[in-house]
């Protein structure tokens, strides 16, 4: 009996002194942990003191790669800024190229598809059907079925079409979302960039399915067609963009 109020005297006095420690540990700003495990005996207890694991912080933060790389930025800002503040004819050339650059969209599309024809589709989990295979063979399909009000020409870069109300808009071709918003000229737009750096371009919508940088299939729902001014059909505005230039739809789709 008494070696038995001995033995629980003593786990006592060791959770007391375990506690006092924590204490401590917590008042000099090292606080500690343990995994989330129980343990029948407080011997048992890991403790991980943040002291142990030293002040340098996060292991995949390094302050000094940091620093290095706000430098270098800001390094080639003030170069940019320098460049275009000098009255120099002989810069001319470079400040092309660096407006060039900045004007041009960035082709994720074409990245995505040299990815997954060098990588493979990711999470890959289910073999792709015909059907899709056919939709990433880079034919374009008509965005929705309705009639011509509007063709190409000078002062307009696409096609309006009529449909009926409610129409869903689909994709011509898979791509990436890069824009997905308001246009001054088209309402509603959604455009999206091919595999081919082709942009097609989706306007006059009466709503807008997804969102910028959304990875989009071809016959996937991007929208649904605006309300024409008779409110008994629907319109919306197609057009093709290659090459930084519009091109007559027709020329690239079938559309009868």
């Amino acid at each position: 009996m008494d070696n038995r109020r001995k033995q629980i005297k003593k786990r006592i006095e060791k959770r007391k002194q375990l506690n006092r420690n924590k204490k401590r540990q917590i008042k000099k700003g090292r606080e500690t942990y343990f995994p989330y495990t129980e343990y029948q005996d407080p011997e048992q207890i890991p403790w991980v003191s943040l002291e142990g694991m030293g002040r340098k912080g996060h292991p995949l933060f390094q302050k000094e790669v940091f620093l290095m790389k706000v430098f270098l930025s800001l390094c080639l800002v003030f170069a940019v800024a320098l460049l275009y503040k000098t009255p120099v004819n002989t810069l001319e050339p470079m400040k092309n190229i660096v407006k060039q650059v900045m004007e041009k969209d960035f082709q994720f599309a074409k990245v995505v598809s040299w990815y997954e024809n060098t990588f493979g589709h990711p999470l890959a989990l289910f073999p792709v059907d015909d059907q899709e295979r056919r939709n990433r063979s880079g034919e374009f399909a008509l965005p929705a079925n309705g009639v011509i009000l509007e063709t190409f020409h000078s002062d307009h870069q696409g096609v309006t079409f009529q449909t009926e109300k409610n129409v869903q808009v689909t994709a011509v071709q898979e791509g990436i979302v890069i824009f997905a918003g308001i246009k001054e000229d088209t309402g509603k737009t959604v455009v999206i960039q091919h595999p081919d750096t082709t942009e097609t371009w989706y306007g006059k919508l009466g709503d807008i399915f997804v969102r910028t940088y959304d990875s989009i299939q071809a016959g996937e729902s991007i929208g649904i067609v605006s309300s024409s001014q008779t409110k008994d059909a629907g319109e919306f505005y197609f057009a093709v963009k290659k090459d930084d230039a519009f091109v007559d739809p027709v020329q690239v789709i079938n559309i009868e």
